[in-house]
């Protein structure tokens, strides 16, 4: 970090997720000079915290297994025909440029073989879509490592050692091999000493941590400004056209000179006011999987304030979660992404009733939890019931599993509070308030469907996605086993999200369109800050970094070249 001395730049970069980063880090390539701008005292915004998924459909790995074609056809689908033509052209035509680019400055992605698309029942669904972050020394950071926003919990195994996807995943499905990958995770961390002496903190970062520290180094080594603690508050314009933008610091107000400005802020996830006024069903602040007090509409909101219109205001990246106790009194959301997938599990409404496939997506269940309380109102919150057979394998949310922290171990204050628990089903309906009888035949219903492998209410376990959740120990259904052996157990799932999809509405460059349906010169925005392309849709997984990414590219691109045909045509009238 540097002191705010900059007064004149080419482009400013305001937010410095993954988004952000790359953006600077190409106009810079582009030669054009640009600083990052970030009101937190940390960088890496809610990147950091991500699994660091990128959804790049037709990228180069995939080679003829998927195409332009295809993908749009996809996406045209499960938009259901309603998406912005043009923007979906954007994204799959730029995507794999992005990503050769990303990895030309050190940023590691590779394919992740088998992940299936989110909709993988369609025949235009493509497994392997979905680039993982390849892991990322920190040592190579220097202290500016311990300036990086630290990981969601979960994804630190006992809070030390930095689980990857890949690992994390054959963890906690116990695949083959799964003991060798505890032991690397755990002899790495401890084999170098020298940093163990420092500091707990794992030098080896993953998920979206390693790709933040690899745009991180990227920025150091081409010497790119980054100013913490820096607050955007205004947008300036002159002769209708970005002039610059206003920014607080340590209290004080300045202005920075631009010819362009590119919003990476995110959405309004932490702004309770902004969640009441635009959601349509009931969401919280504190059910949401991104950092306190940092998203919370700046750039959306400024964006208005000088006519940038709006759009998918009521949308959000749905995901169920759970509130876990934190420090200092505080509370914690805790994620169910995959949970609900595995064999011994179901969810019900509060009337008792599954209300969908428990193995959908995370986006799509969160869907199916509003349209089910729109419907009954007995929805948001629901719950997640297990047995003790489940409990002993399989982690719920940040509940590790049996055989890594039995019962015993858990907090106190866990109990009839974050996770019930009762000898029998009769005892547990009545603990959380449902009806024993519709609770009971409704897990008699899963029982008999776990014992012939079909699920003829909702279809659990027959598509390529449930498959791959599901464990390949349970027949003859992945998905579906009997919840029947005592003690009982149940968690309240909240509607949370990883993010908003409303925002400003951009075209094809990224550039921000007023209320009239014209371009704001100037103005430009990437990921969350943006109405996302995908409408109330979730493609496949990386869908809220892939168009943060690809669309902060294409807008440095553009405004590369717009500064260059702006000096042409002073030249040849001069």
């Amino acid at each position: 970090m540097v002191e705010n001395t900059i007064k004149s730049v080419d482009v400013i970069v305001v937010g410095s997720g993954v988004g952000g980063m790359l953006t600077a880090i190409r106009a810079h390539d582009l030669g054009l000079k640009v600083v990052v701008i970030e009101k937190s005292h940390h960088y890496g915004g809610t990147s950091a915290l991500s699994g660091g998924g990128v959804w790049i459909p037709n990228n180069s790995d995939l080679g003829s297994k998927d195409s332009r074609e295809k993908a749009l056809m996809y996406l045209r689908g499960v938009t259901k025909g309603k998406a912005n033509n043009q923007l979906l052209q954007a994204y799959v035509d730029n995507g794999p440029a992005m990503v050769e680019y990303a990895r030309s400055v050190g940023m590691g992605l590779e394919q992740a073989p088998g992940y299936p698309d989110y909709f993988s029942e369609r025949p235009d669904a493509v497994a392997g879509r979905t680039m993982l972050a390849v892991d990322f020394d920190g040592k190579r950071l220097g202290k500016e490592l311990f300036r990086m926003r630290t990981s969601y919990p979960s994804f630190l195994a006992f809070d030390r050692y930095a689980l990857n996807l890949k690992g994390a995943y054959a963890l906690m499905s116990r695949q083959k091999g799964w003991l060798w990958e505890g032991f690397k995770l755990v002899a790495g961390y401890w084999i170098d000493f020298r940093w163990r002496l420092r500091t707990k903190v794992d030098s080896r970062l993953s998920m979206g941590r390693a790709q933040v520290g690899a745009l991180r180094k990227a920025m150091i080594d081409r010497g790119i400004p980054l100013l913490l603690n820096t607050r955007l508050v205004g947008i300036e314009m002159d002769q209708e056209r970005i002039s610059g933008a206003r920014f607080r610091h340590n209290g004080s107000d300045s202005v920075m000179k631009a010819h362009a400005v590119i919003l990476a802020t995110g959405g309004f996830e932490q702004n309770q006011e902004m969640r009441n006024k635009y959601h349509t069903v009931p969401t919280e602040v504190a059910s949401s999987l991104t950092p306190d007090c940092a998203n919370e509409g700046d750039g959306i909101l400024l964006g208005q304030m000088i006519g940038a219109d709006i759009g998918n205001m009521g949308n959000a990246w749905w995901v169920p979660t759970i509130r876990l106790p934190g420090k200092c009194n505080t509370e914690l959301a805790g994620q169910v992404f995959f949970d609900r997938s595995r064999p011994g599990v179901i969810c019900v409404n509060r009337l008792g009733k599954r209300f969908c496939n428990e193995a959908l997506s995370y986006d799509r269940f969160g869907n199916a939890m509003i349209e089910d309380h729109r419907k009954t109102g007995a929805n948001l919150p629901c719950w997640m019931i297990f047995d003790a057979q489940y409990r002993k394998n399989f982690p719920a949310s940040d509940i590790l599993p049996g055989w890594v922290r039995s019962d015993n171990w858990l907090p106190p204050e866990y109990w009839d509070n974050i996770i019930y628990r009762a000898d029998s089903i009769d005892e547990l309906a009545r603990k959380i308030g449902v009806d024993p009888i519709v609770l009971t035949t409704t897990i008699n219903n899963m029982n008999s469907y776990a014992k012939s492998g079909i699920d003829p209410e909702f279809h659990r376990g027959e598509t390529d996605f449930d498959k791959f959740f599901g464990d390949a120990r349970a027949t003859p259904n992945a998905n579906l086993g009997p919840i029947d052996k005592a003690p009982f157990y149940a968690i309240r799932l909240e509607l949370g999200d990883i993010g908003t999809k409303g925002g400003l509405r951009v075209d094809e460059y990224a550039r921000v369109l007023n209320t009239a349906g014209d371009r704001i010169n100037g103005l430009y925005a990437t990921g969350n800050t943006t109405s996302s392309l995908f409408l109330d849709v979730y493609p496949g997984a990386g869908s809220t970094l892939g168009p943060a990414l690809v669309f902060g590219f294409v807008a440095a691109n553009h405004v590369a070249d717009m500064l260059a045909n702006r000096d042409h045509t002073s030249k040849s009238s001069s």
